[in-house]
């Protein structure tokens, strides 16, 4: 009972945050922001870039995007592959309400900062 219990929670889990961008390559699960880039130091990967839409974009044209996306804020998602050491980057757009929980995120941490200095 607990086997089936396990599978069927790992199954759960596995549907629940399996990759929402079909254009992933297969193999490639998503990582927070430290980890990735602790395995991009480490191995190097071979790394691809993809809009929201799915078009990938030479990797080169990243530092130039923030001026030419339609003036849509977006973060930036990672997915990586260990085993076959590939990695994607997915931009995705930030809607009005992320952007402000993002800046009212900062004020705070900005205050907590000041705080600290002046003691």
């Amino acid at each position: 009972m607990k086997k089936i219990i396990c599978l069927f929670t790992f199954l759960f889990v596995e549907f629940i945050f399996a990759q929402e961008k079909t254009f992933i390559p297969a193999g490639q699960i998503a990582l927070d922001r430290t980890t990735y880039f602790e395995f991009v130091q480490k191995k190097r990967p071979k790394t691809q870039l993809f809009l929201p839409d799915g078009k990938e974009l030479p990797l080169k044209k990243l530092d130039s995007l923030n001026k030419t996306i339609h003036d849509q804020p977006f973060t930036t998602l990672f997915y990586a592959d260990t085993l076959q050491n590939k990695a994607s980057l997915v931009l995705k757009y930030l809607s009005k309400e992320d952007v402000k929980l993002r800046n009212d995120q900062f004020r705070q941490k900005q205050k907590d900062f000041e705080k600290t200095v002046e003691n």
